[in-house]
């Protein structure tokens, strides 16, 4: 999905001289999880109804497992489908599919 009007990462990349560096922005775990998640997941992944659109894999599918991996993280959220306007004025607005990143007071986020 794009962000606001860019369509391709280049583009960004571009207009704001962006370094793009490949690197894990946390640190890696063996995460251990019970069954009973990924039993529900499995059932959402042979049920059609979660593939009615975009948004409902997404939420039957996707935002599960991520919110899986966040909580064996201190702060981290799952942010969906929530505005992100960064830089309106720059073009720097949109509706991405997940952030992921610390939740701090009120509902908001820093930066991912």
């Amino acid at each position: 999905m794009s962000y606001s009007n860019f369509k391709t990462i280049d583009e960004v990349i571009d207009r704001f001289r962006i370094e793009v560096k490949s690197a894990p922005f946390f640190d890696s775990r063996t995460l251990e999880i019970d069954n009973y998640p990924f039993l529900k997941i499995e059932k959402n992944i042979h049920d059609d109804m979660s593939y009615v659109n975009e948004i409902t894999i997404c939420e039957d599918i996707i935002k599960p497992i991520l919110n899986l991996v966040a909580e064996k993280y201190t702060n981290l959220f799952v942010w969906s489908h929530i505005s992100y306007l960064v830089e309106p004025d720059e073009g720097l607005t949109g509706e991405p599919d997940y952030l992921i990143a610390p939740k701090i007071k009120y509902r908001t986020m820093t930066p991912p």
